[in-house]
């Protein structure tokens, strides 16, 4: 009977002992740890308690008063009731069922023998050893603590630790699991599992070396990979790995030395090629080869574009210092790690003596202006030569200590200029060739510097717009004496600031003069007008007072001559144009609303014409009509020029002439069929006219008024 059957014992009949006591069933889960193993053991197999009579069911005694005998132990139990079968009870409820049933038959039971408490007492024993052993067994042992490993801890507990700080991209935590197992021989208890974890941990080892590679850090990967212990399961495959780096750095490195070379010769099909084929090598470095020789390819043609097109401009020959001046600015986009930067360099040294050689031409030629220019289209920063360098800085050094142009650039670019010449003169080294003209002109810059420096706090007074600071400004202005080299320029500022200080105090005046105007009255004008002209002569907002005042006056003859206009306009309204043109002429020449009456005066006389002429012209088309045009053409011709009516009469006396003409035309042809018809050929002696006589123009008596012609 096991450990885990109470079930069996309260189906089968018990002994008197038996009947008095219940096994208990095993559970491990009530032993709290493998030290009270034996004692749970024992103490899960205890006798219980004797059972008692109780009140209500006294014990059976025979006649004798002998206690009854127990039931023989060969009597079958009770029937099992059907549900008992199919589920099971639990432990309990059998333990109490079982001693009730015990209780039941035995009313009393005799004392336990020694043999018997012996016997059951070896067997709590054995049951206690072996609850102890299965458990014992069945528990795993403590884990070891790595914060407080012993100095001469089990290799176990030694490889749970690393393994429990190994991580894939911590390089001293491989190195330290690598360095614990390799010296683990094959006949080592945790060789298997330290050849797992050797090829885990060599593999993490090879990607941080692989990352190395593709950084182009070949002998750093290589040092790492050549780590991995030889008797790792992965040592051939680095091995291997790091022939393939050896050979494919050494294909790299010739591969690009090729590439550059053809970028230098300008062979770009020829680079681009080399880099495909660089771009199958293995590592990260060489796959992006072929993006960064197509970029390189890309720079060097347009750096020689660009050089290209700064040549054509340095060959136009239209405007030299121009031309140069644009090449040498062209020069300054190419890039300083492209090939062509070297002859970029070359031509930059070559154009910028040749503006140099012009500045001196300019400088010989007292023309300073060209001078200047032809320097200052040298830009600072170009790569030049040494000796060009400081042939340019002691060019503009001269022409900031010489040139009185100076005033026509700002006080900030001559301050940023000098700051910039000054110290590349003082660079100059004695074995240069300009040492000693770069010596005699560092005392005079510095003077220029200094003036400029109190020029500069000058005008930073000056920008407060204030009376007194204009006028301490111009203190500090004046400052400087003639023979400083800033003077003029000082000069140039002293005036500007005298200017704004005008206008500071004249701008009240016209302030106030245009309040005043606002009224557009006469009285208020003529106030503008005077406090306006307070603005005395020569003084900066003299012309803008002027130009209010000639407008406020033109006003003022608005307001006096309009009320004189509107009385003539309203005199030709009521037929009376002769009044109306006397009065509107009393509008003199000069004032403003003189074109407007002489407007309104050209009209008037003009309908006063028209109302005398028409009747006339009118005479003249009723002659006309009836076929007196020369009567109608005398009429017409009555009207002088400069009457209104003067063109429409000449169009008339034109229309009349070209009718009488072809009248003319007619009779003659009539004439000269008349003759014609005359068999003789001889006209009548009547008819006859006078040699170089005149034609007669009515030879039959007959006058041109008596053919009228319809109206045209």
């Amino acid at each position: 009977m096991g450990f885990g059957e109470p079930t069996g014992l309260a189906a089968k009949p018990a002994s008197d002992c038996a009947a008095a006591m219940t096994i208990r069933p095993f559970d491990p889960a009530r032993l709290p740890s493998s030290k009270k193993a034996s004692a749970s053991a024992s103490a899960s197999i205890a006798p219980p308690d004797p059972p008692t009579a109780t009140r209500s069911e006294p014990l059976l005694r025979s006649p004798d008063s002998q206690p009854v005998p127990p039931p023989s132990t060969r009597q079958k139990p009770d029937r099992v009731p059907a549900d008992t079968l199919t589920k099971p009870e639990s432990p309990k409820r059998e333990q109490e069922r079982t001693v009730a049933t015990a209780s039941s038959q035995v009313p009393k039971q005799k004392p336990p023998l020694p043999w018997f408490a012996i016997w059951l007492g070896l067997i709590a024993f054995s049951g206690g050893t072996s609850a102890a052993a299965f458990l014992w067994l069945s528990t795993l042992p403590p884990l070891p603590d790595c914060q407080k490993l012993p100095p001469l801890a089990a290799d176990a507990d030694l490889l749970y630790c690393t393994e429990q700080q190994v991580r894939s991209d911590d390089l001293d935590s491989l190195r330290k699991g690598l360095d614990l197992i390799e010296p683990w021989s094959p006949d080592h208890p945790l060789y298997a599992k330290s050849q797992t974890l050797m090829a885990e941990w060599s593999k993490a080892v090879m990607e941080i070396a692989r990352k190395k590679f593709n950084r182009n850090d070949l002998a750093g990967a290589i040092a790492l990979a050549q780590e991995i212990p030889k008797n790792s399961p992965i040592h051939k495959e680095v091995e291997r790995e790091i022939a393939t780096w050896k050979k494919d750095s050494q294909r790299g490195k010739t591969l690009s030395t090729e590439i550059q070379a053809a970028l230098k010769a300008q062979q770009w099909q020829q680079a681009i090629s080399k880099a495909q084929d660089l771009s199958q090598l293995k590592g990260q470095t060489w796959q992006n080869a072929l993006n960064v020789v197509r970029q390189q390819v890309n720079v060097e043609r347009q750096a020689r574009q660009t050089l290209q097109q700064a040549r054509n401009l340095a060959n136009l020959g239209t405007d030299p210092i121009k031309d140069l001046g644009q090449a040498l600015v062209l020069l300054q986009q190419i890039d300083v790690k492209s090939y062509t930067y070297h002859d970029a360099k070359i031509a930059a040294d070559h154009w910028s003596n040749a503006l140099l050689k012009l500045a001196a031409e300019r400088w010989s030629q007292k023309d300073v202006a060209g001078a200047i220019a032809a320097t200052q289209e040298i830009p600072l920063n170009l790569p030049l030569s040494a000796t060009t360098q400081e042939r340019v800085w002691c060019t503009r050094a001269q022409q900031l200590i010489d040139a009185k142009q100076i005033v026509k650039t700002t006080l900030s670019h001559q301050f940023l200029t000098l700051s910039i010449v000054l110290p590349a003169i003082q660079r100059i080294q004695p074995q240069s060739q300009l040492y000693a003209q770069a010596q005699a002109q560092i005392p005079q810059l510095e003077r220029q510097l200094q003036d400029l420096i109190q020029l500069q706090a000058a005008q930073t007074l000056a920008h407060q717009q204030g009376l007194a600071t204009l006028q301490l400004a111009i203190r500090y202005a004046k400052s400087i004496t003639a023979d400083r080299p800033a003077r003029l320029y000082a000069q140039s500022l002293i005036a500007k600031w005298q200017e704004e200080i005008q206008r500071i105090e004249d701008r009240p005046y016209l302030l106030t003069a245009k309040q005043l105007a606002q009224a557009d009255t006469i009285t208020q004008l003529q106030a503008a007008i005077a406090e306006a002209s307070k603005i005395a002569p020569k003084r900066v907002l003299r012309i803008e007072a002027q130009t209010h005042i000639a407008y406020w006056k033109k006003q003022i003859q608005i307001l006096e001559d309009k009320p004189i206009l509107a009385q003539a306009r309203v005199l030709a309204n009521q037929g009376k144009l002769s009044k109306a043109i006397q009065t509107a002429t009393q509008i003199r020449a000069g004032r403003a609303l003189y074109s407007d009456a002489q407007i309104a005066i050209q009209g008037w006389t003009a309908q006063i014409q028209i109302a005398e002429d028409r009747p006339i012209l009118d005479q003249a088309n009723e002659l006309a009509e009836q076929g007196s045009y020369t009567d109608a053409i005398r009429l017409a011709d009555e009207i002088r020029p400069g009457r209104a009516l003067y063109g429409e009469a000449q169009a008339a006396i034109a229309r009349w002439i070209a009718a009488r003409e072809a009248i003319y035309r007619e009779r003659a042809e009539a004439d000269n069929r008349d003759r014609t018809a005359d068999p003789n050929g001889v006209a009548p002696p009547e008819s006859t006219a006078p040699e170089n006589a005149p034609p007669d123009p009515n030879p039959n008596g007959i006058s041109a008024d008596d053919f009228p012609t319809p109206k045209p």
